[in-house]
């Protein structure tokens, strides 16, 4: 045997290939990917997640408006930390969230329920019970529901929700 012929003998023919594809059942072969490796989905799925996309991108407007307006109703000034420097940043954070939801789909959904269980955790906290002032952070306690509370917090519990729809159960 020559080394060409040896050569041509470890390689795979083309017919061997096709045969062992067909013989592979179809669940076990390996998801279509785009490029740079990621999966791909179905077109079907693709517009569910950008349903998915819209809405917790609106859950997070609707968060940063509320912030915003009871930041401008509070004002900025005063001790270091002030609730309107809070709820600046919270305003703040939420549009440039709702925003970045708007253009990426992968690590933003991270901070976006990091934010949201966060602020929801906050909420919950200033209505059942005391947030004593710690270091500079001020004193929080609200213990009435306002609207722009249960507004808030709707819009905060819905973006977790909203992930874990996208995670769980991605329409087929």
């Amino acid at each position: 045997m020559t080394f060409a012929s040896g050569i041509a003998a470890a390689q795979p023919t083309a017919t061997a290939y096709s045969d062992r594809m067909a013989r592979t059942p179809s669940h076990q072969q390996a998801p279509p990917t785009s490029h740079a490796g990621v999966t791909a989905r179905p077109a079907s799925n693709l517009s569910a997640l950008l349903i998915v996309r819209l809405l917790a991108s609106t859950a997070l407007m609707v968060s940063a408006f509320i912030h915003g307006t009871l930041a401008i109703q509070l004002g900025v000034g005063g001790p270091l930390i002030s609730q309107g420097q809070l709820f600046t940043a919270q305003a703040a954070l939420s549009a440039a969230l709702a925003l970045a939801m708007l253009t990426r789909d992968d690590r933003i959904w991270l901070v976006a329920v990091v934010l949201s269980v966060v602020g929801l955790g906050a909420v919950l906290a200033s209505v059942y019970s005391p947030i004593p002032a710690i270091g500079p952070f001020p004193e929080i306690h609200e213990p009435v529901w306002l609207m722009t509370m249960l507004v808030s917090a709707f819009a905060q519990a819905a973006v977790p929700a909203l992930w874990l729809v996208r995670q769980i159960a991605p329409p087929e």
